[in-house]
């Protein structure tokens, strides 16, 4: 299937914008919002019912005296989106509507290691069912840029993998795969409504700490998609952060732990929220972490420190914004 983005032109994109934060609309309240003429919103607006991304409701029966405008909504079901993760020997995906409100969602497990052939084969299978599909957004667990997947641990098949680039060649679509914790930042920043602030947000799973970050609005990569390894900073002993996680943090308080990661980021972002999501089961490390936190650094630097147990759900709502961004 090939999909090509509705917009075609600048005007395009202005309606667009306009249309997808709207619920019922008239072509006189879009063309206000665009600041574009009357003429020019109407004539976008009829190209956009014709090609079915906008439902045309009839007549607007509340509007007082004079002749009564027509009224239109978004269609949310022009196009979908397929938004997929890897995590372990899983696959866990969705699929959403044009608005990135999800239509369906399943874990696809696998014995082994999840491989190269597995994404294929099952993205295949789901295009399949949805011809509805326009776009791909992938997130993967490792360092990525511009597509490319280059550090990752556990999943060989796909290390230095173009995988954006052959994906969108092999199914005529247009793929974004990106870092689990940029595709969550970007979501919270969202969310929390950070277009201009700085956000940082930080994973601790069994197999070390990651991070994504929002600096002024934008999504920290890096100039090789290596932004946010914190896993690699020396710990102690020549050990590392990653080293001490997969040790099970043999003698080490949590909080402590957490706490220096915190202090890090906060003398180098500065950001406004942190928001955590701690796999870990230990008692109080909060508490200690923040302890520590103002131990070395003035409190008035110290963030809003948001404490998260819904990971998998923000992975998705990141995923979704960059997957519906593709269909405009």
């Amino acid at each position: 299937m090939a999909f090509s983005s509705i917009a075609k032109n600048l005007n395009d994109k202005i309606i667009l914008s306009c249309i997808k934060h709207t619920n019922i609309f008239t072509k006189q309240e879009i063309a206000k919002q665009s600041e574009l003429s009357f003429p020019t919103a109407s004539k976008i607006i009829d190209e956009f019912v014709e090609r079915k991304i906008v439902l045309s409701l009839g007549i607007e029966e509340n509007s007082q005296g004079g002749r009564k405008a027509a009224v239109f909504r978004l269609n949310v079901d022009f196009a979908h989106a397929l938004i997929l993760f890897l995590q372990e020997q899983n696959i866990y995906y969705q699929i959403v509507n044009a608005l990135g409100e999800p239509i369906l969602q399943y874990k696809k497990e696998y014995k082994l290691t999840v491989t190269l052939t597995n994404i294929y084969e099952l993205v295949d299978e789901i295009l399949q069912q949805d011809s509805l599909i326009g776009a791909i957004s992938i997130g993967i667990p490792g360092s990525v840029s511009n597509g490319k997947i280059y550090d990752i641990d556990g999943y060989d098949s796909l290390k230095d993998c173009e995988l954006q680039m052959e994906l969108s060649k092999h199914f005529s679509l247009p793929v974004n795969v990106c870092n689990n914790m940029n595709a969550i930042a970007i979501g919270m920043a969202d969310k929390h409504s950070c277009t201009s602030e700085n956000l940082v947000c930080l994973h601790l799973s069994q197999t070390g700490p990651g991070c994504g970050a929002i600096v002024n609005g934008k999504a920290v990569d890096g100039f090789c998609g290596f932004h946010g390894e914190v896993g690699f900073i020396p710990f102690y002993n020549e050990k590392t952060l990653q080293d001490i996680a997969l040790s099970g943090f043999q003698n080490v308080n949590l909080g402590e732990y957490l706490g220096k990661i915190a202090i890090s980021l906060i003398t180098i972002l500065n950001p406004r929220n942190m928001i955590l999501y701690i796999e870990q089961d230990e008692t109080e490390w909060e508490m200690v972490m923040e302890q520590y936190c103002k131990k070395y650094l003035p409190e008035r630097v110290l963030p809003n420190f948001i404490y998260s147990n819904t990971y998998k759900e923000d992975y998705f709502y990141g995923l979704a914004i960059l997957g519906t961004t593709l269909l405009y």
